[in-house]
């Protein structure tokens, strides 16, 4: 069996005209060895204009540059184009996800939180971040941190 990666749930906050915490499942069942990723492939995400689909869309591609990118926050138009992006009221940008990844036989879903915030500077940076996993989707089974970090220091590794 190949290795399999699934995306489970993802909230996002702060990003155009969202500004509460949005959260969009994409599997509410219990994850089990019999999980097929080809029965619940997201086709379309839709609702009213200015319901935030496209915003939706957004945070997820900030999220995608930024983990993708290391260099991304240091460079001048990504700033920018945060400044536009990132919504006015609360300049405060939150993205988490659940994810599954099936190794071999094993089901592993992590927890992945990334925030980003202005600095003095004026400038966004990541005021935290944290990756958490657990196996398997069942109701007795509960996260462990994998890492933690805010304010740029690492407070938590279990290595």
């Amino acid at each position: 069996m190949d290795n399999m990666y699934y995306l489970l749930n993802v909230t996002v906050a702060g990003v155009k005209c969202i500004e509460e915490e949005i959260r969009l499942d994409f599997y509410k069942k219990i994850v089990n060895q019999k999980f097929d990723a080809d029965k619940y492939r997201i086709k379309a995400i839709y609702g009213e204009n200015g319901s935030g689909k496209s915003a939706i869309i957004t945070a997820v591609k900030i999220f995608q540059d930024i983990i993708c990118n290391s260099q991304y926050l240091s460079e001048s138009k990504n700033q920018k184009l945060l400044d536009e992006l990132i919504n006015k009221k609360t300049q405060h940008y939150k993205f988490k996800c659940e994810f599954l990844c099936r190794l071999e036989k094993d089901n592993i879903i992590f927890a992945y939180e990334l925030q980003l915030k202005k600095n003095e500077s004026g400038l966004y940076e990541i005021v935290y971040e944290k990756l958490s996993e657990r196996s398997g989707n069942y109701s007795n089974s509960r996260y462990k941190s994998i890492y933690e970090v805010s304010n740029g220091k690492l407070i938590f590794v279990n290595a």
